[in-house]
C-alpha cells in the first residue's frame, strides 16, 4: 500500500500565511494545561506547587509573546500610514503633472528632454539679428546718401573754369550746410551768372543750381527722416529684447516647475 502522506493533499500557498508560527509551543502549552486540570482533580499539594509553577511561566512567555506582537502590529499601522499618505501625495502630483500637460499641449518637447531648449529658443533668438541687419543697413545707406555730394564735389569742380573767384566756393559750401533753405544768402560779390562766357562754356552757377535742385541726391533732403527711422528701429529692438527676456524667463520658470513636479513624481 502507498504512504498515508504520499495520499493527502498537497497544501494551497495561502496556509503558510495563516500557520502558526511557535506550534509546538501551543501544543506544549495544551498538555500542561491538561495536566495541571488532572493535578487539581487527583494529586497532591506538591504536585499542585509544580503545576502552578509551570502555569506561572507559561503566562510570562505567553506576556512576552503579547508585548512582541502589539509592537509589530504598531509598527504595520504606522507603515501602512505612511504608505496611504505616500499614495495620497503621488496621486496629487500626477494630477498637477497632468493638469500642467494639459495647459501646455499646444507646445513642442515639455517633457524632460533638454534638447528642447535649444529647439524652442531658435525662432526666438532670430528676431534680434534680423532687426540688427536692418538698422545697420539703414546706417549704411543714412552714410552712403551723406557722403554722395562729397563725392560729386570733385565733378563739379572740373566742369568749373579756372577763373572762379572765392566768394563763389564759399557761396557753395554756405548752400550745402545750409540744405534746409531754398536760396542761398546774398553777397555782396557781383553776379557772375550774368556776365557773357565764350561759347561752348556754361556758367557755375547754373551747373552748380541745376545740380543742387535734382531730385535724384538723397542726401540734400532733411536727415531727419531717417533718424526718425533709426529711433523707431531702435525701440523696435528694445521691445524684441524685452520680449525675448520675458519669454525665456517663462520657459525657465516652466522647466523649473516640470523638473520639481517630476522629481516629486519619481
Amino acid at each position: 500500500m502507498p504512504p498515508a502522506a504520499s495520499s493527502r493533499a498537497l497544501p494551497k500557498r495561502t496556509d503558510s500565511l495563516q500557520a502558526i508560527k511557535n506550534p509546538q509551543l501551543f501544543i506544549a502549552i495544551e498538555d500542561e494545561v491538561r495536566d495541571c486540570k488532572r493535578v487539581q482533580t487527583h494529586g497532591q499539594e506538591e504536585d499542585l506547587k509544580e503545576a502552578l509553577s509551570r502555569m506561572m511561566s507559561r503566562v510570562e512567555e505567553l506576556c512576552a509573546l503579547l508585548k512582541s506582537s502589539y509592537q509589530t502590529a504598531s509598527d504595520v499601522e504606522t507603515s501602512l500610514t505612511l504608505c496611504q499618505s505616500n499614495l495620497k501625495l503621488s496621486l496629487a502630483n500626477n494630477e498637477m503633472l497632468e493638469d500642467a500637460l494639459r495647459r501646455n499641449s499646444s507646445s513642442k518637447d515639455v517633457g524632460w528632454r533638454r534638447s528642447s531648449r535649444d529647439t524652442t529658443s531658435q525662432p526666438v533668438q532670430e528676431v534680434h539679428p534680423q532687426s540688427q541687419r536692418a538698422s545697420l543697413e539703414e546706417g549704411h545707406e543714412y552714410r552712403k546718401g551723406s557722403n554722395a555730394p562729397e563725392l560729386e564735389s570733385p565733378s563739379l569742380s572740373a566742369m568749373t573754369p579756372p577763373t572762379t573767384s572765392p566768394s563763389q566756393d564759399s557761396r557753395f559750401f554756405r548752400f550745402r550746410f545750409t540744405s534746409g533753405r531754398t536760396t542761398p544768402t546774398q553777397s555782396n560779390s557781383p553776379d557772375l551768372g550774368n556776365q557773357p562766357l565764350p561759347n561752348g562754356l556754361r556758367s557755375p552757377n547754373s551747373a552748380l543750381v541745376g545740380h543742387l535742385t535734382s531730385a535724384s541726391l538723397p542726401s540734400l533732403l532733411p536727415p531727419q527722416s531717417h533718424e526718425k527711422e533709426l529711433e523707431q528701429l531702435r525701440a523696435k529692438l528694445e521691445d524684441e529684447k524685452l520680449k525675448f527676456e520675458k519669454i525665456a524667463a517663462d520657459k525657465k520658470n516652466l522647466e523649473s516647475e516640470l523638473e520639481s513636479l517630476s522629481q516629486a513624481l519619481f
